[in-house]
């Protein structure tokens, strides 16, 4: 006997009887698992039928095999095994008792012979003799019963074998490797049961290798590193359908930065040494827009920032670094002298045009490095942030010399102390247009001369200017020519003009107001 089978919530799908394999509603079986219609639900005995057996666990094999419906249940095996290994023993347990029990006790009767024609004592011999009978008869069943217990065993290793496929996969059961499905003894490809190994996909009842490119990108799909695109194996740029990274935008199927949006191509002039020269650079709106909207604003948490903490939150603003690093690569390809390139980056700097428009309006944005790099212009002490930035990634050192009471700004460079400015160990640099390196003596518009002591904002140590000799003697020649011609009502004798003018050539130095 089978335990009984309890009906469990049903889906549609299809029943995993061999023979059946038709798709209707199904119940799980409560044994094996397996999902069968309610024809093949009750589980039997695995195994091949015993037409010739003779032993009784044939006859209760046989029994179960020939009940309609049902399907093959391995697990259910050994409860079956065990509900008649149960029984036996209620048959063995019952024999004992009965062994074990007294005789039954007959009473001793007169016996008398019965007379012809005395029908009532005829039929009460008759009933003697079938009791006796009676229980010859159950002893003989009891004895037969026993035996029959005595000769039932399991099924045997033959037809536990005859019920695995070739890889020991049970019947009707998924093979460890993947998409085999052991059909009838017979290892079939099954994917949509047993689905596919990792890195494959189902084709039909087989598996197939996923196609990926080198990045193991699916064909037709965009890989984790955009916009890169996985096409017959080829990865591909394709931003129109992957998209792009943080702070970039696509242009075309190609990812650029947002930074270098509306790119604008700038030339910035110098002289050095009486040489003019230029150099190219590209300045992108994208960059110039998102360091406009930086607040200027600061807040005192709880002291204020310090005045060289300031200044360098505008020297080191991450964005801008690599652009500006490209400008300083650029000006140290045109020489391999490390004073030679000072010069330089100083005279660019110099020749941006002065903000005179924001001057004048006091509408000024307190410009980023980059800033003055794009719009072509800047007031002191943007013009002096961009000289500092430049000559600290040369390697220079740098400070700023602050001058709050005239409220302007310049360079200094680190140099020998002889020609620096006030005996700081910097010389002085006039960042706002064309001056000589060392002269401070200028006069600036609603200013005049440089009064003040400046406060002095280290930027960085590094290199000396020690060339600055040749500096500083022109700049001492351009101070007595300046006096020269405020002493005489700007006029100067031929030779005074041709040694001021040679200066000016030699400088670029521009003649308008400071």
């Amino acid at each position: 006997m089978t335990a009984p089978q309890h009906k469990r919530k049903s889906n549609i799908g299809v029943c995993h009887y061999h023979l059946c394999r038709k798709r209707t509603k199904v119940y799980r079986c409560k044994y094996c698992g397996e999902f069968f219609c309610y024809e093949h639900l009750k589980a039997k005995p695995p195994g091949l039928p015993r037409f010739e057996g003779t032993s009784h666990q044939d006859k209760l094999f046989m029994e179960e095999w020939q009940k309609p419906g049902g399907h093959p249940c391995m697990p259910f095996l050994s409860h079956w095994e065990a509900e008649n290994e149960r029984k036996e023993q209620q048959y063995s347990q019952a024999l004992d008792k009965l062994i074990k029990s007294k005789p039954i006790q007959f009473e001793k009767e007169e016996r008398h012979e019965p007379k012809y024609g005395d029908k009532h004592l005829k039929n009460q011999h008759i009933l003697g003799k079938y009791k006796e009978l009676k229980y010859v008869i159950v002893g003989l069943a009891i004895l037969f019963i026993i035996y029959l217990f005595l000769n039932f065993g399991r099924i045997n290793l033959f037809f536990g074998n005859a019920l695995n496929c070739t890889d020991g996969t049970f019947y009707n059961h998924c093979s460890k490797d993947k998409p085999l499905y052991c059909f009838n003894g017979t290892l079939i490809k099954n994917s949509t049961i047993c689905g596919c190994p990792e890195d494959y996909r189902a084709k039909g009842d087989d598996c197939e290798l996923i196609p990926r490119c080198s990045d193991r990108t699916v064909y037709g799909e965009c890989s984790v590193s955009k916009p890169l695109y996985c096409l017959n194996g080829v990865l591909i740029k394709k931003a129109s359908l992957c998209g792009c990274p943080l702070n970039e935008v696509a242009q075309g199927d190609n990812c650029v930065s947002k930074y270098e949006t509306g790119p604008i191509e700038q030339t910035f002039s110098y002289v050095v040494k009486g040489n003019s020269d230029s150099i190219k650079f590209t300045v992108y709106a994208g960059l110039k827009n998102y360091l406009a909207g930086i607040s200027r604003y600061y807040y005192c948490d709880p002291t204020c920032p310090s005045d060289r903490e300031l200044e360098l939150r505008f020297l080191d603003q991450n964005e801008q670094n690599k652009y500006l690093k490209n400008l300083v690569d650029i000006i140290k390809s045109k020489t391999s002298n490390l004073d030679e390139q000072a010069r330089i980056a100083i005279s660019l700097v110099q020749k941006i045009p002065y903000d005179w428009e924001g001057f004048k309006t006091n509408n000024l944005n307190n410009r980023y490095p980059y800033e003055v790099l794009y719009d072509k212009k800047g007031v002191c002490a943007e013009k002096a942030r961009l000289l500092a930035y430049i000559l600290r990634e040369m390697g220079f050192g740098v400070v700023l010399f602050d001058y709050k009471t005239e409220n302007h700004m310049a360079v200094g460079i680190k140099c020998p102390s002889q020609y620096s400015y006030k005996s700081s160990g910097f010389c002085f640099i006039e960042a706002a247009a064309p001056s000589i390196i060392t002269y401070s003596e200028g006069d600036y518009v609603g200013v005049g001369k440089l009064s003040s002591t400046p406060d002095i904002l280290i930027i960085s140590d590094g290199l000396s200017f020690d060339s600055v000799s040749e500096e500083y003697n022109d700049a001492q020649e351009w101070k007595r020519l300046n006096e020269l011609s405020k002493s005489s009502n700007g006029y100067l004798d031929s030779y005074n003009y041709y040694k001021w003018q040679t200066l000016v050539n030699k400088y670029g130095i521009e003649l308008t107001e400071q």
